[in-house]
């Protein structure tokens, strides 16, 4: 995941010390209560749990106008925006499922998405290229790579030099065998499937 400016993690500072303020005053100010004479209650305004919620989603969409305003790749973009709403959910003890639900419904949130789409058919490396870059990552060596993944190293060689393609089990197990080392998500794209080749009159890559 490649590092973000030094200007725009000074910016996403300035956003979460706003929303820190935010979850202070809510804190400092509830909603009021009061009864309605027929042994109910009238909120006036957001209720404490709601007014975190507004504040956080409102901090999460300026944390993706920052990101959005980086050269980064459509991988790149969603790592960062998940790491700092992780960061988000955690730091508040803010209910998981009431928020994703709530930030799936903003316009914001479904414009991201579409440029991400858009972006992963344009910025996705080939396949053996997403590989390297990970095990120059974790730091291993073609050795170690064929260790974990338990096949032999020419064919990871192979893998990683796109003369052959991996299998979508052997994918998988990349995939997890990563995630495992660099303590993150991974998920392997291949931008260039076999049948794109096929209609570019290019031979088809062997997979194994």
């Amino acid at each position: 995941m490649k590092e973000l400016p030094d200007a725009s993690r000074a910016a996403i500072a300035r956003v979460l010390a706003d929303l820190e303020l935010a979850v202070i005053r809510v804190s400092r100010q509830p909603a009021r209560i009061e009864a309605d004479g027929d042994g109910g209650f009238i909120y006036f305004g957001q209720t404490p749990v709601d007014a975190i919620r507004t504040a956080a989603l409102a901090a999460l969409h300026a944390i993706i106008d920052v990101v959005l305003d980086l050269d980064l790749t459509a991988a790149d973009r969603q790592q960062w925006v998940t790491f700092y709403q992780e960061h988000i959910l955690t730091t508040y003890a803010i209910d998981r499922a009431p928020f994703l639900k709530a930030v799936r419904e903003q316009p914001w949130w479904l414009r991201f998405q579409q440029i991400l789409r858009r972006a992963e058919h344009t910025d996705t490396p080939p396949i053996h290229q997403q590989l390297d870059r990970l095990r120059l990552e974790a730091r291993w060596t073609m050795e170690r790579l064929a260790d974990e993944i338990k096949i032999v190293q020419r064919t990871v060689e192979k893998h990683l030099a796109g003369t052959l393609r991996p299998k979508p089990g052997t994918l998988t197990v990349y995939e997890e065998r990563f995630s495992a080392a660099l303590n993150r998500s991974i998920r392997l794209t291949d931008p260039t499937p076999a049948t794109r080749r096929q209609r570019a009159g290019k031979k088809p890559v062997k997979s194994r």
